[in-house]
């Protein structure tokens, strides 16, 4: 799907609620109802001290920024600035344990923000961060305990729509704010909205607030590069005329409204009601294959997922849902389980290698909750509470979640990879349909050199340039460089990535060069030179930049294979004989079973059983050897 189509579909809230007043006078053990409060920034470390890798700061809230000293839960928006590394960040009720949840995810010199319901202990919160970073926190409301059905505060869901395209009008000025009427009763205290921040002109921040209030000290969404697009589910204080939205650079703004807290003439009733619970993990499909875990989502795929906690009185529950190791453009969608679930989405990732957090209120069935994958991805869903009511009616429908086929796939390589034609090694390549384009003296994008045949080849890229137009789950893997040098490595990298681009490859593997070797090439030692082509490629792909590019780490995985008679190379340790070609054709048939989650092709000696989810290969020659080629397949 293209970025247009993900912005047709930011992450809306969908749940069943009654509406009408409940006859009952009984509420659900620790319900609370909503109150709302004017943004307020509770902490910012920026003007302090940054949060210290794996370190937890406690945040007093009760009583601050108009939060009430009865609150037992808040809306809060937590942002991440600059962390050193890959990492998350998660809040949790001051005092209690840390959970084995995130509430943001962050990539290295990010800033980016996540919203959450979260309880509160001792009238505060607890902030962790995996890595050193800077943390700002902000507080849209707050929620208190209620023994008797109220009219105020309750959430009551609305059919998920648009109230704002800034797109399809008029963008906004860098430094101002654009008013959004969200056709909600004149009481509602807040709206539920999903805001999403479409940034063309570089790094911005976005906040949104009641109409015509000062503009507050507090952030939505953040935007830290040019051309990306972020969105956010939040909590928003109403005026009557509907919220103002801030861009501090001028981005375009989509606001998409799920929903509402009632006021004081809404009708009394006991359903929409908050219980806040303990952060909890409920759903990780990287974990093994199991009701809450695996297998991942594959595209077009539904999952179910129970939720043992709940009784027939939990209608939704909060949660942070995250999508990660996506496999290219797309979203998540998140419903009752066997129950008809929207078309717009809670998740959206615009290319593949992300993980992207959203908050989301899913409406759950006696069955539990659904997720549906527009393209492949892993889920993660933390629950944080739940909202009080009817839950939705059980149907027929059952999630399926087939694997999908076999990936035709391209590999390029010079004569290092060309062992594997050579030694007619090609029964190797299993799991998937390959394209072999390996001739010796290949070259990424220079004039190739003369080869084994006294012929110059095409270059990597010319050879991706003359293939047929791939399908949109086609991969295409550079194996070659070893004739290359790292002076103007990075410009010829470049050529083959957008040639494979040009021509339509979403998915782009290169293989690392063995750099522990004593190939010589016209009297000059490469061994060195591998090593700087490695971290080349290394440093090109951290940018962040090539989401659609993978590093299969061939010199890792190879270190240990010997020179020897009975080993996989020859004595300049780059060129493959029968056993190294067989075996080098192996790592890559799993390579490409793992990149889906695929069982491998084969165990990793005849005695064990073939991994059902195979794992990346690269560590494991360091931990359990090399896989036992020769007794694999009889080389």
């Amino acid at each position: 799907i293209g970025l247009a189509g993900l912005l047709t579909l930011s992450g809306a809230v969908v749940m069943v609620l009654p509406h009408s007043a409940s006859a009952s006078t009984e509420v659900a053990p620790g319900a609370t109802a909503f109150v709302s409060v004017q943004p307020c920034r509770v902490v910012d470390t920026r003007s302090m001290a940054a949060l210290a890798a794996g370190s937890t700061l406690d945040v007093a809230v009760a009583g601050r920024c108009g939060v009430g000293a009865n609150a037992t839960a808040v809306a809060a928006t937590v942002a991440v600035i600059d962390p050193a590394a890959p990492g998350f960040a998660t809040i949790f009720p001051q005092g209690a344990q840390r959970p084995d949840t995130s509430t943001v995810n962050y990539g290295p010199g990010e800033v980016v923000a996540n919203s959450q319901l979260i309880a509160l202990g001792a009238g505060g919160m607890s902030v962790y961060s995996l890595v050193a970073t800077d943390v700002i926190v902000d507080i849209t409301g707050y929620f208190v305990p209620v023994n008797d059905p109220v009219a105020a505060g309750r959430f009551i869901p609305t059919t998920p729509r648009r109230a704002l395209d800034t797109r399809l009008t008029t963008s906004p000025l860098p430094g101002s704010a654009v008013r959004v009427n969200l056709d909600l009763p004149a009481d509602a205290r807040a709206a539920m909205v999903t805001i999403t921040v479409v940034a063309d002109s570089g790094p911005d921040f976005v906040t949104a607030f009641p109409a015509g209030s000062a503009r507050p000290t507090a952030s939505v969404v953040n935007i830290d590069r040019q051309r990306q697009t972020r969105a956010g589910t939040t909590i928003v204080p109403l005026a009557p005329t509907g919220i103002d939205v801030y861009t501090l650079a001028g981005s375009d703004i989509v606001v998409d409204v799920a929903g509402y807290f009632t006021g004081a003439q809404a009708d009394v009733g006991r359903d929409g009601l908050f219980v806040p619970l303990a952060p909890d993990r409920l759903v990780d499909t990287r974990q093994p294959i199991g009701p809450a875990g695996g297998p991942r989502l594959w595209d077009g795929g539904r999952r179910e997922f129970g939720v043992p906690a709940a009784t027939d009185e939990w209608a939704a529950i909060v949660a942070n849902v995250v999508a990660t190791d996506t496999e290219d453009a797309g979203y998540l969608t998140v419903g009752a389980a066997r129950a008809p679930i929207s078309d717009t989405s809670n998740v959206g990732y615009s290319s593949a290698q992300l993980t992207v957090a959203n908050q989301a209120v899913i409406p759950l069935s006696a069955a539990g909750l659904e997720v549906f994958a527009l393209s492949s991805s892993h889920v993660i869903v933390d629950v944080t509470g739940w909202f009080t009511g009817e839950q939705s009616v059980l149907g027929d429908r059952q999630p399926s979640n087939p694997m999908p086929p076999q990936r035709n796939v391209t590999i390029i390589g010079d004569s290092a990879l060309a062992g594997i034609e050579w030694n007619s090694a090609e029964a190797s390549l299993r799991g998937f349909q390959p394209r072999l384009e390996v001739e010796s003296c290949r070259r990424l994008a220079r004039r190739s050199c003369q080869g084994r045949f006294g012929t110059r080849p095409t270059t990597a890229v010319q050879v991706i340039q003359s293939l047929p137009q791939p399908g949109a789950e086609d991969l295409v893997v550079i194996g070659a460089g070893y004739d290359d040098w790292h002076f103007g490595f990075e410009q010829d990298f470049d050529a083959v990535v957008n040639a494979a681009r040009a021509r339509g490859f979403h998915h782009i593997a290169f293989t690392t060069l063995r750099s522990g070797v004593s190939y010589v090439f016209v009297g000059q030692d490469f061994q060195t030179n591998y090593a700087q082509l490695n971290s080349i490629m290394r440093s090109k792909l951290a940018t962040g930049d090539y989401p659609d590019v993978r590093l299969w780490d061939y010199d890792t995985y190879s270190a240990s294979a010997g020179l020897t008679s009975t080993g996989w190379f020859y004595a300049d340790g780059v060129h493959q004989r029968p056993l190294g070609s067989w075996g080098t054709g192996d790592w890559l048939s799993r390579h490409i079973a793992a990149f889906d989650d695929r069982p491998c092709p084969m165990p990793w000696r005849p005695t064990l059983p073939i991994e059902v989810v195979c794992p990346d290969p690269d560590v494991l020659p360091a931990q359990i050897g090399l896989p036992d080629v020769l007794r694999l397949y009889g080389s």
